[in-house]
């Protein structure tokens, strides 16, 4: 078996991170290079490499591309959801799209007869992500109409990404990814839920657990199982600048995470629904489909919603 050179972006992140380190125990023949901002990166392993390197800098870009080949690139570098600002949306697009066209301008210029994948990370807010949505599960080919900025600059970047593949013919797969939970530092709701139960258990915080709309319902997939979906997508016989939707195709409500939650808990808590956490216009449910992944991979989801929320509260008790 031929060895492999395989490049993370943002592997400092919570993605990131769990697929270098996903990638590094896969085989033997695979070689990381992660790439952040950071001075340091935070996977140790014989067979991974850290690269500092500024993806909004076409020098070092450039530099980086120039003399290392890649087998394949997956592309998770970038501003999230959590960080975006209704009032200044230009750190986001600038995050979201410069990167990840000046990352595909040196792989066209220096890595394209070699590279044999891209995998750039997509999102369910690219999506028209309304109120009128009710039960509707989203495919591929449903409606792009962002209500966010962080959704704007995500299409963006899709539409960058179908750019290069369509006029270039790079091996581009955009994984439009709906919520990740499971272990790690996460700013989801899943991660941040079960933080709180932590710190009731250890007394930090009074038995309450305050929270918005408990009946809200989204697509939750455990981000170890969407890992194994982005390996085995970004070598499956996709068309270049196809998009895949990544996700369970079951719609799970908070309360039901809470339910679970407490079932595990060291502590009993009661649940304070507060409206400062409502958000406008946020729909009722955001399900997706999977029937291209499946095509594509043969995918299905392995961790339960029960498994993967007692190792996300496992993960918060040990840290």
């Amino acid at each position: 078996m031929t060895s492999r050179k395989i490049l993370v972006t943002g592997a400092n992140g919570y993605v990131g991170r769990h697929l270098v380190n996903y990638l590094l125990k896969r085989s033997t023949q695979n070689t990381v290079i992660g790439v952040g901002r950071q001075t340091k990166g935070k996977v140790k392993h014989g067979r991974y490499q850290y690269m500092q390197c500024d993806l909004t800098d076409t020098h070092q870009v450039k530099t980086m591309m120039q003399h290392t080949h890649f087998d394949y690139i997956f592309h998770f570098a970038g501003q999230s959801q959590s960080q975006y600002s209704k009032t200044s949306p230009f750190p986001l697009f600038h995050a979201n799209v410069i990167q990840t066209t000046n990352l595909l301008e040196y792989v066209l210029q220096f890595q394209r007869h070699v590279i044999k994948g891209i995998l750039v990370a997509g999102t369910a807010h690219e999506y028209e992500l309304t109120q009128d949505l009710n039960e509707t599960a989203l495919n591929e080919h449903s409606t792009t109409r962002p209500v966010t900025p962080y959704g704007w600059s995500k299409l963006l970047q899709t539409q960058t990404a179908q750019m290069y593949a369509t006029l270039y013919d790079l091996p581009i797969v955009i994984a439009r990814t709906f919520n990740l939970f499971g272990p790690g530092d996460s700013t989801g709701v899943c991660a941040t839920l079960a933080r709180k139960v932590v710190q009731i258990e250890t007394g930090e915080l009074e038995p309450v657990l305050a929270l918005g709309d408990p009946s809200i319902q989204r697509d939750f997939v455990d981000v170890r199982d969407a890992i194994r979906a982005y390996w085995l997508l970004v070598r499956a016989p996709y068309d270049n600048g196809q998009i895949v939707n990544i996700c369970r195709g079951e719609a799970i409500s908070i309360q039901h995470l809470i339910d679970t939650l407490y079932m595990y808990a060291k502590r009993p808590f009661t649940i304070a629904v507060n409206p400062r956490y409502f958000r406008d216009n946020d729909p009722q449910v955001v399900l997706g489909r999977t029937d291209t992944l499946f095509m594509l991979t043969k995918w299905v989801p392995f961790k339960s919603v029960k498994q993967t929320i007692l190792d996300t509260l496992t993960y918060y008790r040990k840290t």
